[in-house]
């Protein structure tokens, strides 16, 4: 064992340096996530294996991230940040009264009148759990996005939109009216192919820390 040992010593280090470097790589800086919706056609496809970063900056508009939301993880695109008014007209997305034109660049709309609602839709996806009972998936909003520790200024009637993010720093300004502050900062994440995708529309805003990771590209693709 000595022996052999010392002939291969310099190709035995070599994989035990390599070996090392991909646990910690793993463990710290990278993963590999697996699509297993179709609410990102056709960016992402379902089977897709993509490389995810674990330590990444900010998370910019647009930016694909991985999110592990009430313990299930999903795979959205970044389309409100933190201090954003999102609303939704006729399933087109504004931004502070500017309309994006995610349509021409990744978003992708299919015509549901062949398609059951059952089949297009998860079961609980049902907006109303969570916002204005008016508000539907192609008609939303406007809803202003929490930043950390920027008061936002809203009416009362406005309160039922964060109720279920449980800020409870709420102060009263005038009648009707009051400062929600949040100890984090919040996303608006969609889906792209967004009949298909459960996404804010239905499970609501999404915390800061649950970004658990940016996409970077796909190392294997579903044929």
């Amino acid at each position: 064992m000595k022996t052999f040992w010392l002939k291969h010593r310099g190709l035995l280090t070599y994989l035990l340096v390599m070996c090392t470097a991909v646990i910690v790589l793993r463990i710290f800086f990278i993963s590999i996530f697996t699509v297993e919706q179709n609410s990102m056609n056709n960016s992402y496809i379902n089977g897709d294996r993509v490389l995810v970063y674990k330590q990444f900056g900010p998370v910019n508009r647009y930016d694909v991230v991985i999110v592990r939301h009430h313990g299930e993880f999903y795979i959205k695109r970044c389309i409100g940040l933190p201090g954003d008014r999102i609303q939704i007209a006729k399933g087109r997305v504004s931004i502070d009264g500017r309309l994006l034109d995610e349509f021409k660049r990744f978003a992708i709309k299919t015509n549901l009148d062949s398609i059951k609602k059952s089949q297009a839709y998860t079961p609980d996806f049902d907006i109303r759990d969570i916002y204005n009972a008016q508000w539907t998936v192609d008609d939303f909003g406007p809803l202003a996005i929490p930043a950390k520790n920027k008061p936002l200024h809203i009416s009362s009637k406005q309160l039922v939109n964060y109720n279920y993010l449980n800020i409870a720093n709420t102060s009263p300004v005038t009648d009707g009216q009051l400062d929600l502050t949040a100890d984090r900062d919040y996303y608006f994440v969609m889906g792209d192919n967004r009949e298909f995708s459960k996404d804010s529309r239905s499970f609501g805003l999404i915390r800061a820390d649950e970004i658990i990771g940016k996409v970077g590209f796909v190392v294997w693709p579903q044929f």
